[in-house]
């Protein structure tokens, strides 16, 4: 079964990025508009599945 899940990425000071990661879920369409959410709200976000394939930007 494929999940996703939210990642939540920002640069830290004297650091290399640093990551958050949300739930998984297995709905695409779920994460994928939480994700739009969060970055209306000024978040960089980026979903990921747990393929290990790599994260999508939307």
């Amino acid at each position: 079964m494929i999940l996703w899940r939210v990642v939540f990425s920002k640069t830290a000071r004297r650091q290399r990025d640093t990551f958050a990661f949300g739930p998984w879920h297995p709905d695409k369409t779920v994460v994928e508009n939480w994700a739009t959410w969060f970055r209306q709200l000024g978040h960089p976000v980026s979903v990921e599945d747990n393929r290990g394939l790599g994260r999508t930007v939307l």
